[in-house]
Formats: structure tokens, C-alpha cells, sequence
């Protein structure tokens, strides 16, 4: 390290507390070299994080847990704008509803307010704040899109949504000139119609150091029975399906102890499961746990 005419070598201490504080290096990205996949991975915990997280698991466990569904955008503002759209389109379902010969599609969550929410956080993220980037995350029941900043200097939180103030007026400019921007200081009311319109999300607006748009999907559980070829399950047997749809393997000593709960519960569950027709056991004591057709809630 040079200061002045001197040159001080630095400590193994002082190098990584330097990266540190550059953002170079984070304690939690690093592997531990004695560490054993085979060993020392503990498939209940990984259920339970998995449950409480919301994430359904769509690809086998190898795939999420070298991926977790991350992609890091590092092209233009443009490019990235397109990149994080076509990511939330392949990792939100659409449904499809057809009358008079026709097919609708219908997707989870409108498209012009996801939109308009990824343009606003990379218009109005603070790029001087180097700690984070902006962030879209996908859930089983929610879309979150952040950003580092907060609302603009100039705009009180009682003036939200009806006056704008712009952090960056280039990148508004030119995200307007190509029409990613319909009209300036418009994009929160835009967001909040095609919600309205599409009735099947409600959006929860949130900003302090960061400013975070969270796009959650409507749930209108069935008055009872079967309805529409869905069945009806509780919230608890719903838990009960996704760790055993992650983990086939899973005892009943395990389900307990990773939904707090007693086994003569899970016990219950699991029979309620059988009875509706949606799980199944295979091989005994030694086998596995199935999950049938009607199970994909």
C-alpha cells in the first residue's frame, strides 16, 4: 500500500478488510474448503427454506442450488431491460382461457405493470450506491423488483405518486425517446391501472433506502370439494405436498420437525393427502413418497 514517498505491505486482515469495503469480496460468497456435499447437505432444512421461501421447485435440487433461477444482466440499459422481462415471462405461468373459439392468454401478473415497474427501477436506481444493483426477484406467489435509492431528493412521501422528480434525466430522456417510457413522472399510476385491470394481482409499493414494487397474485381458495379439476387443500397440506414433491424421501419424523409440528399431525395430513387421491405411497417403510396428478397446486 502506498502512502506519501512510503510503502506499508499490508496484513492478510487489512487486504481483506480492504476488498471488503471495495464490495470485492463477501464472507458469504466464499467456499469452504473442508466442506462435503454428500455429508454435510441437510435435505430437511433445504425443504423447510424452500417452503417458507415460496419456491417451487421447477428444476431438480442439483440445478437450483448452483443457480437458484439467477441471472446477472450486464449489457446496456436497454438489453437489460429486455433480458429481465424475458426472465420474469419464463418464470411466471400463463393461463389460457378460450370462448367462441378463441384463445385468451392470461398471464399471472400484467405485463405493462411489470414493465413499467423494471423501466422505473432502472430510470430512478442510485448509481452511486455501489453495495447493490437493481433486483427482480420471482417467487411461487410474488414478483419483487428493487432498487437502490429510495424515492428522488426533492420528493416527499406524501407526494408520492402525484408529482415526479427524476434521479437520472438522461436515462429518463432516453428511455422516453425510444417509448420505454410512455410520459414522464406517469409510470406509478400505469402500474396501478393494469393491476386494476387485470384483477388477479394486487401491488404493495415500498421505499426506504431501496424502492421496492411487489406484485402479489390473487388467491381465491374453492368453497369446497373439486371444482374446476383443482383440490381443495389446506394451507398446511399444501406445505405438507411441496416438501414431499421436493424430497420424496422424507419420514414423518422429518415433515414434524420441519413444519413445527407433531408427527401425529403430519400423520393426519398425510391421510388426508391419500384421501383426496393426490399422494400415494410407494415401498413401505423403505419407500418413497408420490405425488399424484391432481397434487400440482
Amino acid at each position: 500500500m502506498r502512502m506519501g514517498a512510503n510503502s506499508q505491505k499490508l496484513t492478510r486482515n487489512q487486504i481483506i478488510e480492504f476488498f471488503q469495503k471495495e464490495g470485492r469480496i463477501r464472507f458469504d460468497e466464499l467456499g469452504h474448503g473442508k466442506a462435503d456435499y454428500v455429508t454435510d447437505f441437510d435435505e430437511s432444512a433445504f425443504a423447510r427454506f424452500l417452503a417458507l421461501a415460496g419456491i417451487s421447485p421447477s428444476i431438480n435440487r442439483e440445478t437450483m442450488l448452483h443457480n437458484l433461477d439467477k441471472k446477472n444482466f450486464k449489457s446496456n440499459l436497454v438489453e437489460n431491460i429486455d433480458n429481465a422481462m424475458l426472465f420474469i415471462q419464463r418464470h411466471t405461468k400463463v393461463e389460457y382461457k378460450i370462448e367462441h373459439l378463441r384463445r385468451e392468454e392470461i398471464p399471472d401478473y400484467p405485463e405493462v405493470a411489470l414493465r413499467e415497474a423494471v423501466v422505473n427501477a432502472v430510470c430512478h436506481r442510485d448509481y452511486f450506491d455501489k453495495r447493490a444493483n437493481v433486483l427482480i426477484e420471482v417467487f411461487a406467489d410474488r414478483v419483487e423488483i428493487s432498487n437502490p435509492g429510495g424515492l428522488p431528493s426533492g420528493l416527499k412521501p406524501e407526494d408520492f405518486g402525484t408529482r415526479s422528480v427524476t434521479r437520472n434525466p438522461l436515462i429518463a430522456s432516453l428511455l422516453h425517446r425510444i417509448d420505454y417510457i410512455e410520459k414522464i413522472g406517469t409510470g406509478i399510476s400505469r402500474i396501478r391501472q393494469a393491476v386494476a385491470e387485470h384483477q388477479g394481482t394486487e401491488v404493495d409499493i415500498r421505499f426506504n433506502d431501496f424502492f421496492t414494487v411487489i406484485f402479489r397474485a390473487k388467491t381465491t381458495p374453492p368453497a369446497g370439494g373439486q371444482i374446476g379439476g383443482q383440490i381443495e387443500l389446506t394451507e398446511r397440506q399444501r406445505e405438507v405436498l411441496e416438501l414431499i414433491r421436493i424430497t420424496p424421501t422424507l419420514s414423518r419424523k422429518s415433515l414434524a420437525e420441519t413444519l413445527n409440528i407433531n408427527q401425529s399431525a403430519v400423520d393426519k395430513h398425510l391421510e388426508a393427502l391419500k384421501k383426496k387421491g393426490v399422494l400415494q405411497r410407494v415401498g413401505g417403510s423403505r419407500g418413497h413418497w408420490q405425488v399424484l396428478e391432481g397434487g400440482h397446486e
